[in-house]
């Protein structure tokens, strides 16, 4: 019997269900010129799994499978809950999601389901059994992947189904009715709640809600995402489906809280359209899923070009190079898998005009010859990627969700959004510094790092700041700030102090804080007497002891002649309390934190250019790539073979535009 290949995987989006069944021979035929060893498959077809209630036909995708395997190609199967059945939703109204004003969303789009809904999940558990039934022990499946993009297109449902889940989710989490008042405040405006009937949903209010009930319904219909995915999840576990995980979207489009919604998944995927301009976003997408399992991840979709998705603003042609690059930074990351979606344009309905692999009439789109070089490239180095892993980062980074439901709802700053700042000012900067990083979720360990950033992140959770604090007293470098540990898990803020239990942990206090925004006051840095701007917030901080020194000054605004950040003595380490966004000229503060802490480049490379070490328990290398598409050198710290050309590179490594080498290196 034949196998199925072995990763690494280069694959594209499959629906043979939309195609007469032989054009399977040219699909195959077409793959095989383009390196593709794997297709997504039945993501959207219950249809025609399932054309009557009860009644199901898995002949046809049992052909693919067989057909795929026979021509050495991978199948990952799908569960096609986005997309229910005409006849379910007649049949069921119930199940249909419902917008702000009360209103069900028709069929005939997807994502229409309602998560909450007990009916809808009841059969969404009913078709992921059968095909479990059928293919869990399919010898062309190496694995699965449940419903498609949760919380794409609906992120929030406000049905009935939803009004009684989100109040008993509230008595799960609060218990009494007076804890909640007490925790949320609801004393102001006379939204003091005297039965749990009258929480309302976030619907439309003449001034807006109140920021706890906001905060808190992101959280409860995030939760219920990835509640409905943990059963389809158990049901193909039950019947020994293997490698069984969901594709996510990146932030800010879909704000789930991907820590919780792939806790119990066996391996993280995700999907990515950043153009070229933006390559750092997908390079930080690469590094929160690379620690989350500790786990190679899949990026299940990905553009050839143009994206389309019914937007104007996504038609664009890839520069001559990037996709080539962009899919082997993919796999350098941490990857084992870079699909595209999708393989063959639709010829009807939605998303016609999106970026395919191959016309609806069965040539190679613009961009596939680059996907062809991957594909050739990727067996060639395939030994050395299953053999190695990228080594845990000295740098840590945390990325968390609902602080970012906290910050962009009321917000302080204008202009001012969780991700984008957290991107521009820290995760962008150590990129382009060629310093490896590992964005890491709340509930991660930080133990190993020897630097760790905390930007942003309102809530601080009791749990991740013991953790923090023992890491540091073991000797790691801690900057937190600035908005970190503003709220409380409700979304409040503190009464006692500014910072709570940040403050409350630690020998310094805040005087009084004011906005950057029209003043920009100027800083400077008291270890270095270089100058610098305080931007978004500014904390005027107080030392309380002996362990505390000024690490910076405000020169001008509201604080002049105050300190805003102090440094901290914790145990072995330090600790680096920034009471403002510092912006100094070519991010002067960062070099000098991370040259303090110990955390240097992995080598020196012409900016652009990112070199990623590679570990094995046989062989070790590097791999390095452009990123921004202006060529440069790396000067390696080791020389060795570059795999996919065979040349000897003794260390100075000179890269093209968009260029790419993977370096084994002589054992």
């Amino acid at each position: 019997m034949p196998t199925p290949p072995l990763p690494p995987y280069l694959g594209a989006a499959y629906y043979p269900e939309a195609w007469p069944e032989e054009t399977i021979e040219q699909d195959i035929q077409r793959a095989k010129e383009l390196g593709i060893n794997c297709f997504r498959v039945a993501e959207f077809a219950w249809s025609r799994m399932e054309r009557r209630e009860g009644q199901y036909d898995f002949g046809w995708l049992h052909r693919v499978c067989d057909r795929l395997l026979e021509a050495g190609i991978a199948v990952m199967m799908c569960t096609p809950t986005p997309t229910p059945p005409a006849w379910l939703t007649r049949k069921y109204p119930e199940v249909l999601a419902c917008s702000a004003d009360g209103r069900p969303y028709g069929h005939g789009g997807r994502r229409h389901g309602c998560p909450t809904s007990p009916k809808f999940r009841e059969l969404c558990r009913g078709i992921a059994g059968k095909m479990a039934e059928e293919f869990a022990k399919d010898p062309a499946v190496v694995s699965w992947q449940i419903d498609n993009e949760y919380g794409c297109h609906l992120s929030q449902c406000f049905c009935t189904n939803c009004l009684e889940g989100w109040r008993e989710w509230l008595r799960r989490r609060y218990g009494t009715l007076d804890a909640l008042n007490e925790a949320w405040g609801t004393e102001l405006w006379s939204q003091y709640y005297t039965d749990w009937e009258e929480i309302p949903q976030p619907v439309q209010a003449g001034a807006g809600h109140h920021p706890s009930l906001v905060h808190h319904y992101r959280w409860f219909m995030s939760d219920m995402y990835a509640e409905q995915c943990r059963e389809q999840y158990e049901v193909l576990k039950a019947a020994g489906a293997v490698n069984v995980t969901t594709d996510g979207m990146p932030n800010p489009w879909h704000r789930l809280d991907y820590e919780e919604m792939y806790r119990d998944l066996d391996l993280v995927a995700n999907n990515c359209y950043f153009p070229p301009s933006e390559y750092a976003g997908m390079i930080a997408e690469c590094d929160w899923m690379r620690p989350v399992k500790g786990t190679p991840y899949y990026f299940t979709e990905s553009a050839v070009g143009y994206t389309g998705g019914g937007s104007v603003g996504s038609l664009y042609l890839a520069n001559p190079g990037s996709i080539r690059a962009r899919g082997w930074f993919m796999m350098a990351l941490g990857g084992e898998a870079v699909m595209y979606w999708l393989w063959r344009g639709h010829w009807s309905g939605q998303e016609m005009n999106h970026g395919c692999l191959i016309h609806q009439w069965g040539e190679p789109t613009p961009g596939s010859e680059e996907v062809a070089q991957l594909g050739s490239e990727l067996e060639a180095a395939s030994e050395f990627m299953r053999a190695t892993r990228v080594p845990q980062s000295p740098v840590g980074i945390h990325f968390h969700t609902p602080s970012g439901w906290m910050l962009d709802y009321e917000t302080q700053v204008p202009g001012f959004h969780y991700d984008t700042y957290w991107n521009r000012y820290f995760h962008k900067p150590l990129v382009e510094m060629n310093v490896m990083r590992d964005a890491l979720f709340a509930g991660h360990s930080v133990a190993g790092h020897q630097l760790l950033f905390t930007p942003f992140m309102a809530w601080l959770p009791d749990e991740t700041l013991s953790a923090v604090l023992d890491a540091v007293a073991q000797g790691m470098t801690w900057v937190v700030g600035p908005l970190t540990s503003i709220r409380s898990e409700h979304g409040t803020v503190y009464r006692d102090c500014a910072l709570g239990a940040l403050e409350r942990a630690l020998p310094f206090r805040v005087a009084r804080r004011f906005p950057a925004s029209g003043v920009d006051p100027r800083i400077i840095w008291a270890d270095t007497c270089t100058q610098g701007t305080a931007g978004v917030w500014c904390d005027v901080l107080e030392p309380q002891g002996p362990k505390v020194k000024p690490l910076a000054v405000y020169e001008s605004g509201p604080g002049a002649g105050e300190i805003g950040a102090v440094e901290i003595s914790h145990g072995q380490g330090t600790i680096k309390v920034l009471g403002f966004l510092p912006s100094d000229p070519n991010d002067h503060w960062l070099h000098t934190v991370l040259w303090a802490a110990g955390v240097r480049p992995v080598c020196a490379t012409t900016p652009g250019i990112c070199v990623v070490p590679r570990v094995g328990e046989a062989t070790h290398g590097w791999i390095a790539f452009d990123w921004k598409g202006e060529g440069g050198h790396a000067v390696l710290p080791e020389g060795g073979v570059d795999l996919l050309t065979g040349d000897p590179v003794p260390g100075v490594l000179s890269m093209e535009r968009y260029g790419v080498a993977v370096v084994e290196c002589p054992q």
